[in-house]
């Protein structure tokens, strides 16, 4: 089954969707899917393609892999796991909302404050993308990525719209698995954010600090706002 891959489809994503949309057909809850080995020959590629395809399902919750068993099909969670890093539009997909997307700026600029956040040098070239969020038609989520604009000067604007932005970092480096660590703070709303969520400014919101990195090297770093009332941020933990 060999698949064609384009530059902003790349194969593992493409592998990935095909054995997704099997989910409940060829492929049911609980069963195994079949060894690596087997899908390599399936899918005509590579042992790192089939790996970033599975990475990817098991971030999602469609699949779940365990050492000498292998990779278990699983029902993905309506509640979103913080532990594993998940696109807007792929939550929003997973709760059935209605969501859109709009991007606000895309520049590339010079900042000392960003570029020590991604830990690079002062002058460094820094590519900034603001995107508004809506959710069932409402704007719930204001954010700001940034990331180094040397090794990310193959994302566009219409990529990104295409293809959302973790999907292009991965194309950009090859790297599937991205760990992400997020903080929240509680701020008031400045003119900016104010006037993008629709609020009076002043207003207290939810300021989200999100940082991405890969083996220790940083690769984004967003500020978001999440509106009070159009975005809900659920924490889930259990304890024993």
């Amino acid at each position: 089954m060999p698949m064609k891959t384009t530059e902003f489809n790349p194969k593992y994503l493409m592998v990935a969707e095909d054995i997704k949309n099997k989910i409940g057909t060829l492929y049911t809850i609980g069963q195994l899917l079949p060894a690596e080995p087997e899908l390599e020959k399936m899918y005509m590629c590579s042992r790192a393609t089939i790996r970033g395809a599975i990475s990817y399902l098991a971030s999602l919750g469609y699949v779940t892999k365990s050492r000498g068993i292998g990779t278990t099909v699983k029902m993905p969670s309506m509640m979103h796991d913080n532990s594993k890093p998940i696109s807007f539009t792929d939550e929003m997909a997973a709760y059935g909302k209605q969501h859109s997307t709009s991007i606000k700026d895309f520049t590339v600029i010079k900042d000392a404050r960003i570029a020590s956040e991604l830990e690079m040098g002062r002058e460094g070239l820094i590519l900034r993308i603001a995107r508004l969020r809506h959710i069932e038609k409402k704007p719930a989520l204001y954010e700001t990525s940034y990331l180094p604009y040397e090794r990310f000067k193959g994302i566009t604007e219409e990529s990104i719209k295409k293809h959302g932005l973790y999907h292009m970092i991965a194309q950009c480096t090859g790297e599937y698995s991205i760990f992400v660590e997020e903080v929240y703070h509680p701020v008031l709303t400045g003119k900016r954010e104010s006037e993008m969520l629709g609020l009076e400014p002043g207003t207290p919101i939810i300021k989200i600090v999100r940082q991405a990195t890969n083996g220790g090297m940083a690769m984004e770093y967003t500020e978001a706002f999440a509106h009070p009332v159009n975005y809900q941020v659920t924490l889930s933990m259990k304890r024993g």
